[in-house]
């Protein structure tokens, strides 16, 4: 019986670009919304947070805003003479204790377009991480180094492999993937010498 899952341990350790039925994953963490554009399902994962910009209001400096005035890009928040500070993002003016800050929302959207017949695994709403399987299949072992780095590789690489081999009752320690695999990471390219 174990020959069935001998192409997918070969598949792991060959780390293939692209493995047979490759799952669609998620770049970034995000909320899920799905929709159909022109006949074809799409994922959107949209991440925000709210980021602020603090500026500090020395002496001499006339305020120009607020609290809880909106800013566009570029609009003067401190004044004098012949010399302006100007809001880099647009969003709403905070000034309290803590200072004068200038309170927004970054976004960050990615689009995966999902192939016909290809079973999704999240709702729409649902909450993802980076490197979360969208619909079924195989991860990329190449994405997931991109994504969240040599450890997390490490411990799916691992994990698939006894996947194939602890149905069959071949309980083989660790140690022995980890040797396969640590040879497997120990590639390395000079980009500048």
């Amino acid at each position: 019986d174990i020959t069935q899952g001998l192409p997918r341990v070969e598949e792991l350790f060959e780390a293939r670009q692209r493995p047979k039925g490759e799952a669609v994953m998620t770049e970034i963490g995000g909320v899920v919304e799905l929709r159909v554009v022109d006949g074809v399902r799409h994922v959107f994962v949209t991440d925000t947070h709210i980021r602020e910009d603090a500026f500090e209001t020395p002496a001499g400096w006339t305020l120009k805003v607020s609290d809880n005035d909106r800013v566009e890009v570029g609009d003067v928040i401190l004044e004098r003479e012949n010399e302006v500070v100007t809001a880099q993002h647009a969003g709403r003016v905070v000034n309290d204790k803590t200072g004068l800050r200038v309170m927004w929302e970054s976004r960050d959207e990615r689009d995966y377009d999902i192939p016909a017949g290809v079973r999704l695994l999240v709702n729409e709403g649902q909450r993802v991480e980076g490197a979360d399987q969208l619909t079924e299949g195989a991860k990329n072992p190449h994405r997931i180094l991109d994504i969240q780095g040599r450890d997390a590789v490490t411990q799916y690489l691992l994990r698939e492999v006894q996947k194939v081999y602890r149905p069959q009752g071949q309980n083989i320690n660790d140690k022995h993937f980890e040797v396969i695999i640590r040879k497997m990471l120990s590639k390395v390219v000079v980009t500048a010498s």
